[in-house]
């Protein structure tokens, strides 16, 4: 799957596998980035 991004900057968060499983458009908050890596935690 090929995704683009519309506008930057842009964070996208990647499963293990590499697939795309969130994003976030504009700065990232520390605490938005810390939620999104913990979200991918097991």
């Amino acid at each position: 799957m090929t995704r683009t991004a519309a506008g930057l900057p842009v964070t996208l968060f990647t499963d293990a596998e590499g697939r795309v499983v969130s994003s976030h458009m504009d700065e990232i908050s520390r605490a938005t980035l810390l939620a999104g890596v913990g979200a991918l935690m097991p």
